[in-house]
């Protein structure tokens, strides 16, 4: 589409304006987007260590309740006397553990084991019972609270389900005393969920894992709950940026990879809770830069909705006062377009406008059409006198030449009849005499008529190609969409022998579909390819045909690696009878002048390179609008 004046001005305004908004509404969107960034980065690493202080806390507490368990005085004087799974006491002892769970946990499971590991009361027997046997750290618990340790291991993943467990176990000693014998072990499942359950207390859009020591996610929000078991895809990140636990915190932002979702990540290191010294874990919140800068983004849309209110304010009003400006000149360009595409009568009306500069241009542009408007119609009836007299005079001069054959055939058979009579009075008349003469009836006569038949049939051709060239610039063209690649194909196609005998190779590109007439372009098409192959020397040949789309015009080449033109003749071979090259081929030297005419019809022009010793190239434009050239021509 294209724009006038007044859009094109409305247009630059707009962005000029929009420039002008873009460039200070930009610096102070970076200005406030950095500010808020280093702002919102300090607020989610204080986020970070309050969510890893709670989950400190909270293990913290576990570990504070299995001592507690471990000092029950029903469980100690149990262990003392001796108790066994299968005493009554154990029973009583199970509802007692599930009591002491609910008010020191929180516990999956709570169990008391035999100073020799044999699991005595639990308040879930069965899966204690697994729970010893699979836990890879069972032993070392057991161990470390028969020598009074208090221990807690690392979150591991047992079972067929791969479930997450952390277990604490504390030594029960005889007396209730540090300084009494261990008469057994007080072992804790810590209830893993309610780790998960803290993490997804953070904001909706926030992502929360934590890690354990070798990278691996034991615990995660809900939205990124599928990643625990797995190898953190954050890790290799935070240990190549030198995260460790002397970091304590760090801030990373992934906005320059293209792949992933822009956000910052924020890690904290474990550094738990009184006497609690945590497993050195790992808290990764992952923060999208579209829920962090949410405020600025608001700012950011107000601003635009205000520039955009008032770009379109200020088009508006130079919309009103250019186009009562621009009203003459818009008038003028109609009649400027309407002149160049055929209407020579377009004139400007200049009889109420005021003396300014624009009704001066006016002026002279009226006076410019009537100029050409005149040249043009010299033009055409230049043109139409020279197609009738080219008419009629290939036309009147056809009758003499058919006299002229009709006479010389005449004396030949005059010659025959007169030599019949005259051969008895030949034979009196001396030998040197009667050769003499036969000398001229059977050579000199027939010859010089041979001569006069052969001048008579070249000056009919030249008159026949002069009327064939003047119907053709009188022919009413048919105008239809014609596919250009199926016309050269066909023409090709008759040309197959003389292709396959010279072994020209033909390469045709992509070719458009164009308005034009049918019979017009097979016979552009089957002269200039006849032409190429008809002055092949070169084997291998090579023939190339393509297009080119420009703009208003298509533009065709007929390419060949044949012998060359000289450049001074590049001009002539259009001309009429003008042959330049090899003269032994076959030929009128017509061919190229009825290109000329027919793609002149179409509104396009011909011409050549070419370089002698490597080929030549014959290009021709048709105009995409070449009907409606030709009607107005018409018309």
């Amino acid at each position: 589409m294209r724009l006038g004046f007044t859009h094109k001005l409305i247009l630059i305004t707009a962005l000029a304006s929009g420039l002008v908004w873009l460039v200070f509404g930009g610096v102070f969107y970076q200005v406030a987007k950095h500010s808020l960034e280093d702002q919102l980065a300090k607020q989610q690493v204080a986020k970070a260590r309050d969510l890893m202080q709670d989950v400190d806390r909270s293990l913290f507490s576990a570990r504070q309740g299995i001592q507690v368990v471990a000092q029950e005085r029903p469980l100690i004087q149990f262990l003392s006397a001796g108790g066994t799974e299968s005493t009554p006491q154990a029973s009583e002892m199970s509802d007692d553990l599930e009591s002491i769970s609910l008010l020191t946990g929180p516990w999956k499971i709570v169990s008391v084991l035999s100073d020799q590991g044999r699991l005595l009361v639990s308040n879930m027997p069965e899966r204690a019972g697994r729970l010893v046997q699979e836990h890879p750290e069972f032993n070392a618990a057991f161990q470390a609270a028969k020598k009074g340790e208090i221990y807690s291991s690392e979150l591991r993943f047992v079972g067929e389900g791969a479930a997450a467990s952390l277990i604490f176990t504390a030594p029960v000693y005889s007396g209730g005393l540090e300084e009494s014998d261990v008469i057994g072990v007080a072992l804790g499942k810590y209830a893993w969920p309610a780790v998960n359950q803290l993490l997804d207390d953070v904001d909706r859009d926030v992502g929360a894992q934590l890690l354990r020591s070798d990278g691996v996610v034991i615990a995660a929000s809900s939205h990124y709950r599928d990643r625990v078991g797995s190898k953190a895809s954050e890790w290799p990140i935070l240990q190549k940026a030198g995260f460790s636990s002397r970091s304590g915190s760090i801030v990373l932002d992934n906005r320059d990879e293209p792949e992933e979702v822009s956000s910052i990540m924020v890690a904290v290191h474990q550094k738990g809770h009184l006497g609690y010294e945590g497993q050195d874990w790992t808290l990764v919140l992952e923060v999208p830069f579209e829920s962090m800068l949410a405020p600025v983004y608001r700012l950011a849309y107000q601003l635009a909705l205000l520039a955009l209110v008032g770009v379109l304010v200020l088009c508006g009003v130079l919309y009103v006062s250019v186009t009562y400006l621009m009203r003459p000149l818009v008038e003028m360009s109609g009649k400027v377009r309407a002149f160049a595409q055929g209407d020579f009568s377009a004139r400007l009306d200049l009889g109420s406008r005021p003396d300014d500069e624009i009704s001066r241009v006016g002026e002279t542009f009226n006076t410019m059409a009537e100029d050409i408007s005149f040249y043009i119609e010299q033009v055409q009836e230049n043109s139409e006198e020279v197609r009738a007299f080219a008419y009629i005079v290939s036309h009147d001069l056809r009758a003499p030449l058919v006299n002229l054959k009709g006479f010389a055939t005449e004396l030949g058979y005059s010659n025959d009849e007169l030599r019949a009579l005259l051969e008895p009075t030949l034979q009196t008349l001396p030998q040197a005499t009667r050769d003499e003469a036969a000398v001229i009836w059977e050579q000199d006569i027939p010859e010089a008529l041979q001569f006069m038949h052969s001048s008579v049939a070249s000056m009919d051709r030249q008159i026949q190609a002069i009327l064939a060239l003047s119907r053709l610039g009188r022919r009413e063209l048919v105008w239809e969409s014609v596919d250009s690649k199926a016309v050269v194909t066909e023409q090709l196609a008759s040309l197959k022998h003389q292709l396959e005998a010279k072994e020209i190779e033909v390469d045709i590109g992509e070719l458009p579909v164009v308005t034009a007439d049918v019979f017009a372009l097979e016979q552009v098409f089957r002269n200039l390819l006849d032409n190429a192959v008809k002055y092949m020397d070169t084997t291998p040949g090579h023939l190339v045909i393509r297009s080119e789309d420009n703009n208003l015009y298509w533009t065709f080449h007929v390419s060949d690696n044949g012998p060359g033109i000289d450049p001074s003749n590049l001009t002539k071979v259009f001309e009429l009878f003008r042959r330049v090259g090899n003269t032994e081929v076959a030929g009128d030297g017509m061919g190229l002048a009825y290109v000329k005419t027919l793609v002149r019809r179409h509104g396009g022009r011909i011409w050549c390179e070419s370089v002698v010793g490597e080929g030549s190239t014959f290009s021709f434009t048709l105009a995409k609008n070449a009907s409606e050239r030709a009607a107005r021509s018409h018309g």
